[in-house]
């Protein structure tokens, strides 16, 4: 009976094997957003820009459950500072939820705010997708790669309107910024909306077709509500198990204004909204900033892991083979 070794290097290989992209290892919750190839949603619009199908996926995918954190941004900054080019403290590398206390050595969640949303740049959630590839390693080629290609940006600090760059998403990436299919996917869309295996599309994003009331959701609050910690109305979730895609603050999609990548669209509501109703609503345009712009948070996307197919055949031999 030679099992028990065999039994052994089986388990070996499997934990050898663990994909690097999988699950929470990275501090984040995950939701995995089903039914490939889903009917989309033929939203009505008097601007072309922002009408027709959205929200077919044909592919798995996950989606982190609440928006980045400004404990995880901070182990970002912490991280990328070293290449930082511009001020240490500038609120374009740091978000309002960081602070760095000695000017530029390190870099801390405010005391307070540590699990409220982060605010960032496209072009640092860009990065922050990178970082997240590779593994959060140290290694300027970490930032630079992975997800978005940065090799080609042209950034100036002094000028934040003056950007170019490639920013389309790279074949094999692990984790990216949600596009505006995926986005909407996620918020609004049920597989089972009519019935068992009935897929369809919700109003708001609470498997509603009503107006999200005000005391589940940060909206209708004052700007200060900006800095709950996320997760902080867990009635208000999405047919997927979505958090704070109502309040909070709004996000960031992948996709730029007609290829433009001069200003990027933006989704979802923020706090202190005269009309929260409207922007929660599926119909409701997203808006467009500069991929310079802050204030505005990051939903990450990502990779579905893909199980081995070599171990079940170890296991199997493992435990069924004697001699």
């Amino acid at each position: 009976m030679r099992t028990a070794p065999i039994r052994a290097a089986a388990v070996a290989l499997m934990v050898g094997c663990a994909p690097v992209w999988g699950g929470p290892e990275y501090g984040m919750d995950w939701v995995t957003v089903e039914d490939p190839g889903n009917v989309a949603y033929d939203r009505p619009d008097t601007n072309p820009l922002f009408s027709g199908p959205r929200g077919s996926v044909v592919y798995k995918y996950r989606i982190s459950k609440t928006e980045l954190t400004n404990t995880q941004w901070a182990e970002f900054v912490q991280a990328f500072s070293p290449y930082w080019e511009g001020s240490p403290s500038s609120f374009d590398l740091t978000g309002v939820g960081v602070v760095t206390p000695d000017n530029g050595t390190t870099y801390v969640a405010a005391r307070g705010v540590e699990y409220a949303p982060a605010d960032v740049t496209w072009q640092l959630a860009a990065m922050y997708a990178n970082w997240m590839h590779n593994g959060k390693s140290g290694e300027r080629a970490a930032f630079e790669s992975g997800a978005y290609d940065t090799s080609d940006w042209v950034w100036d600090h002094s000028n934040p309107n003056s950007i170019t760059g490639t920013f389309e998403r790279q074949d094999g990436a692990r984790f990216w910024i949600p596009n505006e299919d995926e986005w909407i996917k996620a918020v609004y869309y049920d597989p089972n909306r009519y019935g068992e295996g009935q897929g369809g599309y919700w109003q708001w994003p609470t498997a509603s077709d009503n107006p999200t009331p005000a005391d589940q959701t940060s909206a209708s609050m004052s700007d200060l509500a900006r800095f709950l910690p996320v997760g902080s109305f867990p009635d208000a979730v999405s047919p997927w198990g979505l958090l704070d895609v109502s309040g909070g603050l709004p996000e960031w999609l992948e996709n730029s204004l007609q290829g433009s990548h001069t200003v990027f669209l933006v989704d979802g509501s923020g706090t202190g909204l005269g009309w929260p109703d409207a922007e929660d609503w599926i119909d409701w345009r997203p808006q467009t900033f500069r991929p310079t712009t802050g204030s505005i948070g990051l939903r990450l996307a990502a990779r579905v892991p893909t199980p081995s197919v070599v171990l079940p055949f170890l296991f199997v031999f493992a435990w069924r083979r004697r001699w």
